[in-house]
């Protein structure tokens, strides 16, 4: 019985790696991947703009017109 556990358990690792493999592989044939990255949000009231920056490189990531339910939204004081 033992030895059919340990089995399975080196079975169900082969098939853990054999995705991580495909994943990596995948990522090499196309020549990029897609990760999560963290922002920030800085908001421009008086230009009307919000601009996501990223915290791992300080990079603008994307820039974006406030919108008039985000000018009204109240603030807790």
């Amino acid at each position: 019985m033992h030895l059919k556990r340990l089995q399975h358990r080196k079975k169900a690792e082969i098939q853990e790696s054999d995705g991580v493999i495909a994943r990596l592989s995948e990522a090499i044939n196309n020549g990029y991947e897609y990760r999560d990255v963290e922002c920030r949000i800085a908001y421009d009231f008086q230009a009307k703009i919000k601009t996501w920056y990223r915290t791992d490189t300080g990079e603008v990531e994307k820039q974006d017109i406030i919108s008039e339910g985000e000018l009204q939204e109240e603030m807790s004081l």
